[in-house]
């Protein structure tokens, strides 16, 4: 079926061009339509195969109504469910989402360079990209931008993220309370703020073990052994992310270890991983597909004039077997 236009779907619908143009294209102002005239505009548009010239409308508002996300290290249980919270906010709206991924500073600014000669109006920064952390991204990109995962490294920017204090804090509570007195931590990002939180509870300096590794199953495992070899007093592990908490699992698994009688472990995320394993693996559960949501209705407010803005979600803790108590 051909494309209809704005004048046919209003004519069908028996409405004028303005307010079907208002419907169709998302807009506010005087103009304004009711639920029942709003359905039936939309009904008749999707029965004809309206769809909307995204370059006329380009042309007019002077954007290119598209949004670019680039995640860093997709592959991470993180990552997916937060891009999919992106694409599902762009639905039933006027922006198209270009996705990328990155892992390394060469590919990042691959990726930004390809995002400005499109004209994207805004971006979505997913993950923890340490590249962030080294240079003023505002050099490469002046537009408006979105963080998920961490807090805005600019004041004029938004950002969505779950206080890393709390999920240290959480794994903390759980590990002392079952217990645990010499604990590992196997961190992939900038872990002070997860430190932080497992200090809080009474865990000391010297009670907690932190090794440092890249956010993948097989480094994870041969982290995990390191340390594990390198002090057998460790009874509980605190990974941040569930791949790295499978890891840990599995190199306690290669020294004999029964999990989780003489090792308990809990990771970060609340994936699916969590149920491929005998026993499960108890997780801090972060709500993934709504920071991808937040973050971008916080970007189409920024683009449309609005203030920036930082949104802190919650979450929870979610014991699994992988947990056991070192109580007498």
């Amino acid at each position: 079926m051909q494309n209809s236009t704005l004048k046919e779907v209003s004519a069908e619908a028996g409405v004028s061009i303005a307010l079907a143009s208002v419907v169709l294209n998302n807009k506010s102002g005087r103009i304004r339509a009711s639920a029942e005239t709003r359905e039936r505009i939309l009904s008749v548009a999707k029965r004809l195969g309206y769809e909307p010239n995204r370059t006329a409308k380009a042309l007019r508002f002077s954007r290119s109504f598209l949004i670019g996300a680039i995640a860093y290290n997709i592959d991470t249980s993180f990552v997916p469910e937060i891009l999919a919270g992106i694409e599902e906010s762009c639905l039933n709206t006027n922006y198209n989402v270009i996705i990328s991924s990155c892992n390394n500073n060469e590919d990042f600014l691959t990726r930004l360079n390809n995002f400005r000669r499109h004209g994207i109006d805004g971006l979505v920064l997913v993950g923890y990209n340490p590249y962030l952390f080294k240079c003023d991204i505002q050099e490469y990109y002046s537009g408006k931008m979105a963080f998920v995962g961490f807090p805005s490294l600019y004041s004029n920017c938004s950002s969505v993220y779950v206080s890393a204090e709390k999920i240290g804090k959480l794994a903390g509570e759980a590990l002392w309370g079952y217990g645990h007195r010499e604990i590992g931590y196997l961190c992939c990002t900038q872990g002070t703020g997860k430190l932080k939180g497992l200090f809080s509870v009474g865990f000391l300096q010297d009670d907690c073990h932190i090794q440092m590794c890249s956010n993948s199953f097989e480094k994870g495992v041969e982290t995990a052994l390191k340390m594990l070899k390198e002090h057998p007093e460790i009874t509980g592990i605190f990974a941040d992310s569930d791949v790295l908490g499978l890891a840990a699992m599995k190199a306690g698994m290669l020294l004999g270890k029964r999990i989780p009688d003489e090792l308990s472990v809990i990771g970060t995320d609340d994936s699916l991983f969590c149920h491929y394993v005998t026993p499960e693996l108890s997780s801090v559960r972060q709500p993934r597909r709504e920071q991808g949501q937040v973050a971008t209705r916080l970007l189409m407010d920024m683009i449309d004039g609005k203030p920036p803005q930082n949104v802190v979600l919650d979450c929870e803790l979610v014991l699994r077997g992988s947990m056991s108590s070192r109580k007498k």
